[in-house]
């Protein structure tokens, strides 16, 4: 598919994924969103590593590399608090780090 300025709303985008700048600003009824490597759970509490955030996401990982770790931190949860927040009627969530999924999933019951 061409480049479309309006990727998030064209009928032919439907079977392909984007990103924080695709739909940042827009609403959905319902979205998917893949935590990557670089959001896990570890000795109870949300951590984030800076060198897990993909290859592929070159304006973030550019802008992680000239910040400080308390900024990348920020940066990196920023992004997923968007994503999964586009989601007027629900939320597809998928998690890479299983402790983070389980904990999310604790979180949820309560």
């Amino acid at each position: 598919m061409e480049k479309d300025d309006h990727w998030a709303v064209n009928p032919d985008s439907f079977e392909e994924i984007g990103c924080i700048h695709t739909c940042q600003g827009m609403e959905f009824d319902y979205v998917g969103v893949f935590i990557g490597k670089d959001l896990y759970y570890e000795n109870g509490e949300v951590k984030t590593n800076r060198m897990a955030i993909s290859k592929d996401d070159r304006t973030s990982g550019i802008r992680l590399k000239s910040t400080t770790d308390e900024e990348a931190d920020k940066l990196i949860r920023r992004t997923y608090k968007v994503l999964l927040t586009r989601g007027l009627k629900g939320c597809l969530l998928y998690c890479e780090d299983k402790a983070l999924a389980e904990h999310i999933k604790k979180a949820l019951r309560s």
